[in-house]
């Protein structure tokens, strides 16, 4: 969790209530001062996420909640991330969107409460890129890898993705030298989902000497809606 308020050890329960997408007629017509706040995350896609934008969490802090829960609609997900604009002023976690399928019909059955139990650190730390190099007949070199950060979902994004990448390195590492004609790079970057990538500008800044040799990276990265494994790649026509 980043970016979010806390609670006391032990916690705080209180009546929640639904507040859809956290427009002013939603929230004037739910009233959750005082409440739990059940919250549609909404997105544009994976990476424009519309609930930061819009508004929408400022104006369920301003109206009194107690705390937010977020159903996220783009993936069928627990990633823990917070609203954003709640900063630290009230707790908030987000549930997949099955799981607040499930909740709400709860809800719609009869009044639910909802006890959340926060804890929350914040801080700027250093993490640390992990490369390994397999020479090949040739210096014109293939970059494989994707980053290991993660939320909870990090079975799949991107637990999956290293995981190739692991498999990968060790088959080519167990031929020779001579076997590989294209030198090999396998890279492990952080920082993915912190936003920014800075992960993959300091993998790029530390061999920008060598960039012009690169004919190829092969980013592996896990799907958050399935246990696929996606990979995009610069068009391998020289391999």
């Amino acid at each position: 969790m980043y970016g979010c308020g806390t609670t006391s050890e032990e916690g705080i329960e209180q009546e929640a209530v639904y507040v859809g997408y956290g427009s002013e007629a939603e929230i004037a017509a739910s009233a959750p001062k005082g409440k739990i706040a059940v919250f549609e995350m909404r997105f544009m896609n994976h990476t424009r996420q519309v609930f930061k934008v819009d508004g929408s969490v400022g104006r369920i802090v301003d109206a009194g909640a107690s705390g937010i829960v977020g159903i996220h609609s783009g993936v069928d997900t627990c990633i823990g991330k917070s609203a954003g604009q709640a900063g630290d002023k009230i707790p908030f976690f987000s549930i997949s969107s099955s799981d607040g399928v499930r909740l709400k019909a709860l809800m719609d059955k009869r009044t639910q409460r909802i006890r959340m139990q926060i804890s929350a650190r914040t801080g700027n730390t250093v993490t640390y890129n992990v490369n390994g190099v397999l020479p090949g007949r040739t210096d014109e070199t293939i970059v494989v890898g994707g980053h290991y950060d993660t939320w909870f979902d990090g079975v799949v994004d991107n637990g999956g993705g290293n995981a190739v990448t692991l498999a990968l390195a060790r088959h080519y590492a167990s031929l020779g030298s001579d076997e590989r004609e294209k030198t090999m790079v396998f890279t492990f970057l952080a920082g993915h989902d912190t936003g920014g990538v800075p992960g993959q500008k300091a993998f790029f800044k530390k061999i920008e000497s060598q960039v012009p040799k690169i004919i190829a990276f092969v980013n592996l990265d896990g799907d958050r809606k399935s246990t696929r494994l996606n990979s995009s790649h610069i068009p391998l026509s020289r391999m």
